[in-house]
């Protein structure tokens, strides 16, 4: 951060206390901190994502702002503690060729400066660029779906810096408020995401529609550009504000660039409540006609409708400030293209020794790069997506420094980074990094694995200290008109160290990833079933399957490929114990060979992320009740009088499960108490739980019906008859059995009557002696182009054959099935 001397001169005492807290001195009273945010609140020049775990702010530029945090930095994680990134921003670069004002590199986006300003490109009705929204009428677009009915005390205790328990009725007011009016005037025709429900084309406020990213639960928008010519509604020319040159020396290029960011209402126990999203969309419409004066160049008329962005990179660029700020490692994933930031130490000064908690990682992940449209594999596909092409990093105050701010040189010097080369000496010389642990080149620095040390991580160079990262994406191209889209996850993760808080941070990004291949159309869980308890005499009983709609609600469900697999049954040891702190005391799964099931979890000794059983099958087969005369809890008998908690769930489970991370799912618990007695007065117990009935079978149908006693206490001294009548089932096309509904006896018998059908046979003598080749000719005749399932023989005893290819011996039966109209 360069205002670091600035600070050691006027508060060099207060820099020796909590100088290594923070790059940026922020107010220490908090009536002024809330009075500073009222105000931006009002006019919300800033704003903040703040649904889950992370809390991450941003200014109406689409750039990064650390007044919100009370830790001066842009992100906090986990929310309501230490500082996890100071600053990130958008970069672009690219070979301009073509626009008018020379073929150059330029670079343009935020970093420490600022080289875009809030607001859309305004063009006439010919698409031609006029120049570009007044800041003014701009600011951060933030909805979220509850608003009108949520405890919103949380986000606006966030919003304002204080505790839940500070933040006043006035404050929540003033947040609610707001959101009320970004959900009344959603700026969809700048391009704001949002959901359309009643059908009718552009956003209807009133007409159902739901503004912000389709499914998420809160989403922060805003609108920037770098075009210096200010206009009106009308294309009326009202001032000039030149912002590119202030990053890196550029000049413009007439980018529109649109932030969506967007969250899910998840606790820090799920990976989703620790991953935010962010979409940049980079819309090249190119500049309007400027003099001398405003662009330095005679006789622009504005961009050449043939001008191009060629070798344009995005870039992810970040100043990760983990708690304390100056004992920073970096590194990269390649696999998953993700970029991360981890303490260079076990313990870190702010979350370990303010928070008491093990001291967090995190990262960016690009989700989705732009198009590869220059085919760079040269597969001949140009649709595809490219992912992070190259990482590069460097610490403040190292041989490897930031690049030079408000300087063509800084321009030169992030084009080399951006193609993956050590930033100095400056494009068009480049030097590539090279890998200690191979000696070899590469584009893709510090992509060893912290968690076992293998490879190329941080520290082998530099010491711990104040790092930046680079992720890059590209090359591709742009013409005039065209745009291009990267989306990012943001993930976290909090292991028991600053190691095994990468492999958590790690895991979370992974599901991140999935969640966005997905769609956000994430499977779910099978239903909690149905549980009703049974007492008896110093033993208890559940049941979950009397009731026939919540057992075919939980079993017959199928959600993104995950089916019903089993139950499981728990004792807990009270009313409020976490399923945790239960005991596992019985699996009932199918008969399928699917026992133990690994997911990824957490380890509670290492705090990595291991493959630990989820679920342990037995293949007993689906049971929906149980029983049991033991407290496993407490490892003795039950006692009559004494209640007992116990919980049932149901799990699925995804047998093609490539990509995915996990492979089962578990439902939410549903909780009973019971209590075991002896019988109540007058009250007469006939049996007992699981036992069987013995049942006399009458009539001519051959089924075999089971009889097990569930609930003693429900069963009456009666007879019990179980009849089966005739019911026409038909299978179709697909092989599925389905109950034929008619509307008359006559129609039953005209969808079933294949009567007409014939059966002719032939004998011919064999080649083999003492056998005989017998031809049965079918000709099929039913109503309505209905079809057999097929022919079924009975032989005698002592026959032999080979019916089709099928051998035959003795008495039994054998189907044969025709191949003709889906028949197999």
């Amino acid at each position: 951060m360069k205002k670091k001397n600035l600070k050691l001169i006027v508060a060099c005492s207060t820099l020796l206390v909590s100088g290594l807290f923070a790059k940026e001195l922020v107010p220490s009273n908090s009536s002024t901190k809330s009075t500073m945010r009222v105000m931006e609140n009002q006019s919300p020049g800033i704003s903040v994502l703040n649904i889950n775990n992370m809390a991450y702010w941003i200014g109406k530029d689409g750039a990064y702002t650390t007044a919100g945090s009370p830790n001066g930095t842009m992100a906090d994680y986990p929310i309501f503690t230490g500082g996890f990134i100071y600053a990130d921003g958008m970069l672009w670069g690219a070979k301009v060729k073509g626009d008018g004002l020379g073929d150059e590199v330029r670079v343009g986006g935020s970093t420490y400066n600022h080289g875009m300003k809030a607001g859309r490109i305004i063009t006439d009705a010919s698409g031609n660029v006029l120049g570009s929204d007044d800041p003014v009428n701009n600011h951060v677009w933030r909805v979220r779906t509850d608003w009108a009915t949520a405890d919103l005390s949380v986000d606006a205790a966030n919003f304002y810096g204080v505790s839940v328990a500070d933040v006043t009725p006035a404050q929540i007011a003033v947040v609610k408020g707001q959101y009320e009016y970004d959900w009344m005037n959603w700026p969809a025709a700048w391009g704001a995401p949002y959901e359309n429900k009643d059908g009718v084309d552009g956003y209807q406020s009133g007409g159902g529609d739901i503004p912000g990213y389709p499914g998420a639960d809160q989403t922060m928008w805003t609108v920037a550009n770098d075009v210096p010519v200010i206009v009106d509604a009308a294309g009326v020319s009202t001032g000039f504000q030149s912002t590119a040159p202030n990053l890196y020396g550029s000049d413009p290029i007439g980018i529109e660039l649109q932030i969506t960011m967007w969250g899910y209402a998840f606790g820090a126990s799920d990976p989703l409540g620790n991953n935010i999203f962010k979409e940049a969309k980079m819309k090249y419409m190119g500049l309007p006609a400027m003099d001398s004066t405003q662009v330095g160049v005679s006789g622009f008329t504005g961009t050449a409708n043939s001008a191009i962005l060629d070798s344009l990179y995005f870039t992810q660029w970040s100043d990760p400030d983990l708690g304390t700020y100056t004992d920073d490692y970096v590194g990269s994933d390649v696999d998953l293209s993700f970029g991360y930031v981890y303490n260079g130490n076990r313990l870190d000064g702010v979350f370990n020794g303010i928070f008491n908690l093990p001291v967090p990682a995190g990262g960016y992940d690009f989700l989705q790069g732009p198009a590869d449209n220059m085919d760079l594999d040269g597969d001949g596909d140009s649709t595809e997506f490219l992912g992070m092409t190259s990482f590069a990093y460097f610490g403040a105050g190292s041989a490897i420094d930031d690049p030079d701010l408000s300087s063509y040189e800084g321009t030169l010097q992030w084009f080399n980074l951006m193609e993956g080369f050590l930033p100095r000496p400056a494009y068009p010389t480049q030097i590539p990094f090279s890998d200690p642990s191979t000696g070899l080149e590469t584009k893709y620095a510090l992509s060893g694995d912290p968690t076992s040390g293998a490879g190329w991580i941080d520290g082998v160079q530099l010491p711990p200290g104040d790092r930046r990262m680079v992720m890059n994406t590209g090359p591709f191209k742009l013409k005039v008109g065209e745009e291009a889209t990267v989306v990012l996850g943001i993930a976290g993760g909090m292991g028991l160290d600053n190691v095994s808080s990468v492999s958590v941070a790690k895991f979370h990004d992974q599901y991140g990833q999935y969640a966005y291949d997905q769609g956000f159309n994430l499977p779910s869980a099978p239903s909690s079933p149905s549980v009703s308890t049974i007492e008896m005499d110093g033993m208890v009983g559940l049941d979950w399957g009397s009731s026939a709609t919540s057992v075919s609600s939980t079993e017959e469900s199928i959600s993104a490929g995950f089916e019903f697999e089993g139950y499981v049954v728990y004792q807990l040891p009270s009313a409020s114990s976490p399923l945790s702190e239960g005991v596992k005391v019985a699996t009932y799964d199918k008969v399928n060979l699917i026992q133990n099931i690994l997911d990824p979890s957490i380890d509670p000794t290492t705090g990595l992320v291991v493959d630990a059983p989820k679920q342990t099958g037995t293949d007993i087969g689906v049971q929906r009740f149980f029983e049991t005369d033991y407290d496993e809890v407490r490892g003795r008998p039950m006692s009559n009088g004494v209640t007992y908690h116990f919980a049932v769930t149901a799990y699925s489970y995804l047998s093609d499960n490539d990509g995915s991370p996990f492979k089962t799912l578990e439902s939410g618990e549903t909780r009973v108490a019971v209590k075991p007695r002896t019988a109540n007065p007058g009250e007469t117990v006939y049996g007992e739980m699981s036992s069987d009935i013995e049942v006399t079978h009458n009539g001519t149908a051959n089924a075999s019906v089971g009889v097990t006693v569930l609930n003693p206490s429900a069963l009456k001294d009666e007879s019990y008859k179980v009849s089966f009548d005739t019911q026409v089932f038909a299978r179709d096309i697909n092989g599925v059995w389905n109950k034929v509904v008619s509307r008359s006896a006559a129609s039953v018998s005209d969808a079933t009557d294949c009567g007409a059908s014939t059966i002719t046979a032939t004998a011919y003598a064999s080649s083999i002696v003492g056998t005989i080749d017998l031809v049965l000719d079918f000709t099929l005749s039913c109503a309505d182009g209905a079809w057999i399932d097929g022919i079924q023989m009975t032989f005698p005893t002592g026959f032999a054959a080979n019916v089709n290819t099928t051998a035959v011996t003795g008495v039994g039966n054998i189907c044969s099935y025709g191949s003709a109209s889906g028949q197999d």
